[in-house]
């Protein structure tokens, strides 16, 4: 069989593709898996609706700035 990896935030995407398997990655870890309803779930209620208490915490926390991730100076600024 074929396996593809697609990382996307465009339903579009996953409505051409048909995914077996969805993964929803937040701060580095799979936190949501499913199938194409989730896909479904994501459009319809938003990550927040998705991973409920740990996308507040998330954006409470995040790092907005690659340099502040340790990733160096934002080259783009």
């Amino acid at each position: 069989g074929l396996g593809v990896l697609a990382i996307t935030h465009f339903a579009r995407l996953l409505e051409v593709l048909e995914p077996d398997r969805i993964h929803v990655l937040s701060r580095g870890t799979i936190r949501v898996t499913g199938g194409h309803e989730l896909a479904e779930q994501l459009e319809a209620e938003g990550y927040a609706g998705v991973l409920g208490d740990a996308a507040t915490e998330e954006s409470e926390t995040r790092v907005g700035l690659p340099h502040a991730a340790g990733f160096g100076e934002d080259p783009f600024a």
